[in-house]
């Protein structure tokens, strides 16, 4: 929320609601069968609310995934994988409020998706 309120929150308008996934599978395999690399992805959907009226004013989606080296040190190996999670959730992060922005910016219309 840092991005999208730099000056700090003075009487918050609106509620953004979140669900993040983060699924991981192997990329690369050795020749002992142990994987070598990981892909992680972040996949998130998101519904912004009227605090005033709650009621969703805007919703979408965002993926970004990336990969990490598994390492024989245990430490080395969470580094990468923190390292890989901090980037695609900064890349999913950025495209959220690009959508938000160009939202209030009036070049995207919500349409909530419709049971069948």
């Amino acid at each position: 929320m840092d991005g999208l309120t730099p000056r700090g929150v003075q009487g918050e308008l609106y509620v953004l609601n979140i669900a993040l996934t983060e699924p991981r599978r192997e990329v690369a395999i050795r020749r002992d069968d142990t994987a070598s690399r990981l892909s992680y992805t972040a996949s998130v959907s998101f519904l912004l609310f009227d605090r005033a009226t709650q009621r969703t004013v805007f919703g979408g989606s965002s993926v970004s995934e990336t990969t990490y080296e598994v390492s024989n040190s245990e430490f080395a190996t969470l580094s990468s994988q923190a390292s890989a999670r901090d980037r695609a959730l900064q890349e999913v992060s950025a495209d959220i409020r690009q959508q938000i922005a160009s939202f209030f910016a009036g070049k995207t219309r919500y349409e909530p998706a419709r049971a069948r």
